[in-house]
């Protein structure tokens, strides 16, 4: 089976992050002029990858950027526990 793994530029490219916001220090004032910036965001898996047997990765993240994207499975996984992370 194969697993829908898209890196965070393929995100952007193709229109699925439908949510992205600063977090870290940045959302909180607490940063200094060192601090970097911290991305959060929530995407759509296209319909092709939702059917059949493959796998959909939960998280696509970009550690250079300091970025994470979470699927709407795990957008509503999260809010159904009240897990603020």
């Amino acid at each position: 089976m194969k697993t829908y793994k898209p890196t965070v530029d393929e995100l952007r490219d193709q229109g699925l992050v439908f949510y992205e916001v600063v977090a870290g220090s940045q959302s909180h004032g607490t940063n200094t002029p060192k601090s970097d910036i911290d991305t959060r965001g929530y995407y759509h898996v296209p319909m092709k990858h939702q059917k059949g047997l493959g796998n959909v990765e939960n998280q696509s993240q970009d550690s250079v950027t300091d970025t994470e994207f979470y699927n709407l499975k795990r957008a509503v996984e999260v809010l159904i526990k009240a897990n603020p992370n």
